[in-house]
């Protein structure tokens, strides 16, 4: 697992020297910069970790290197000592272990209101499927 943690770092820093051109300019607004990082950036990291089990220190080690890229973003340094709440707070980022953990429960129950509102009837959503209440006709 620890090289998988690994490899999706690497792929994280791979896609944010793709668009470093537009994150590390400082005539962009912070917050479109927080956008182009959860659009481009983050998927990266996160691809395929919400089947994986995570340990503490994999998360931690997926958040520091989200805040590093974040701070590097921003233009701020740890000499500047802003704190990471601010910074993510600026940006609309949320941690990525969150993220990776909401991605897990998406996975692996989707939690689906039109799904749970049809008592029994073919659900309309994409993929079909029934529901698990059913109704006697």
């Amino acid at each position: 697992m620890e090289e998988e943690i690994n490899n999706r770092i690497q792929c994280d820093w791979n896609n944010w020297r793709k668009v470093s051109g537009v994150i590390c300019d400082r005539k962009v607004p912070i917050r479109l910069k927080g956008r182009v990082h959860k659009a481009v950036v983050r998927p990266a990291m996160t691809y395929g970790l919400e089947a994986a089990p995570l340990k503490k220190t994999e998360g931690k080690k997926l958040n520091v290197t989200e805040m590093r890229i974040l701070r590097w973003m921003s233009g701020v340094t740890k000499k500047d000592k802003v704190r990471n709440e601010h910074i993510r707070g600026t940006a609309k980022v949320t941690d990525a272990s969150k993220k990776v953990q909401e991605e897990r429960l998406r996975f692996v129950w989707p939690p689906d209101e039109k799904r749970r509102a049809t008592h029994g009837k073919r659900s309309n959503v994409r993929g079909g499927g029934w529901n698990t209440k059913e109704r006697k006709t």
